[in-house]
């Protein structure tokens, strides 16, 4: 069953004859997909079947080999894609937590966004005063045509041995200009000023911003006792929600889970799928490879099943689990359920 007939949301994320390759290993071969807002797409399969690397190639931690993929429907793998902001907007949660263990739990939540923060404000600085300059140098322009225009007229004043009769509205407009190059001048200064001088100050604003939504974060997910405190402290289970979290605090459009329980100890995977649970009820769009069936039966709007490189079938959970129609994935459905 095809994404269009499972959901009537704009799509989000498209891929067409997506292929990857290791050297000789042949491990996407020629996906194709559709993934609408909103959806939580459930990736099933055996190990080896090329789950993870697809969810890679769409977070272009992996380069595709071959095909196309379009992300809010602009084509990523090419040499003009922002990697690190498409990443923003893509957040992944990995089998292992990736935690900076030097830093509080509350540094590494802020970590990204602050980072983000000041290189925002250096940029649209700069954009500010690149604007400016081309405002000044407009006016330059002018102004110099003008003055070349009272110039000539001199000049034929005097070959033609008449007086002199000044242009009072190009001499006015110079003026103007005078006036408005002043300004712009000095708006240009204070920008540049700005961006040496006050992003210190800035930079302070941004943390806040940071600090207050990581706590809100951390309240959430009833960790905000732990704060201060470092990883090396907290569960395997607290380990991920808190790289769930982290994640969520770049206010990603969509979020990739690779297998995000297979790390933890059993008693621990039910509070890291509550939380996703809920953040699939937030609306957010989602793909996830898992092991966990009934997650996926539980939490998916539809499931695929891959292996050996493609998609062998998808559909809503309920049809997906109760009316299999691929040979294999009967076969895989017998042993995992």
């Amino acid at each position: 069953m095809s994404a269009d007939n499972l959901n009537n949301g704009d799509v989000i994320i498209e891929v067409k004859d997506l292929h990857k390759k290791f050297g000789d290993l042949h491990v996407l071969k020629g996906i194709n997909e559709t993934i609408k807002k909103g959806e939580k797409v459930s990736i099933v399969g055996p190990s080896g079947s090329g789950k993870s690397t697809f969810l890679r190639c769409l977070n272009l931690m992996e380069e595709p080999s071959g095909g196309e993929i379009y992300f809010e429907r602009k084509l990523l793998n090419d040499k003009h894609t922002d990697i690190n902001k498409h990443r923003q907007k893509m957040g992944m949660v990995f089998q292992h937590f990736n935690l900076f263990n030097n830093l509080t739990i509350i540094d590494n939540i802020m970590l990204a966004p602050v980072k983000i923060g000041v290189k925002n404000l250096r940029k649209e600085r700069k954009e500010k005063v690149k604007a400016l300059s081309k405002q000044i140098k407009a006016l330059q322009e002018e102004k110099k045509t003008l003055l070349s225009e009272l110039k000539n007229l001199l000049a034929d004043a005097k070959a033609n041995n008449t007086e002199y009769v000044e242009n009072v509205e190009t001499s006015d407009r110079i003026k103007v200009i005078d006036e408005k190059l002043a300004e712009l001048i000095a708006d240009k200064k204070a920008v540049k000023g700005n961006i040496i001088k006050n992003l210190s100050g800035d930079k302070k604003t941004v943390k806040a911003q940071a600090k207050e939504k990581a706590l809100q974060l951390l309240e959430r997910i009833g960790l905000s006792d732990k704060a201060d405190k470092y990883p090396s402290t907290l569960s395997g289970g607290q380990k991920q929600r808190v790289a769930i979290v982290r994640a969520l605090a770049m206010n990603p459009d969509v979020m990739l889970f690779d297998e995000p329980t297979s790390a933890l100890d059993p008693e621990m995977v039910g509070e890291v799928l509550e939380l996703i649970k809920e953040v699939a009820d937030d609306g957010m769009t989602m793909v996830i490879v898992t092991h966990e069936m009934g997650f996926a039966k539980e939490v998916s709007t539809r499931v695929l099943f891959m292996d050996n490189g493609n998609v062998l079938e998808q559909n809503t959970p309920k049809e997906f689990f109760e009316n299999p129609q691929n040979p294999r994935l009967k076969e895989f459905l017998a042993k995992v359920l």
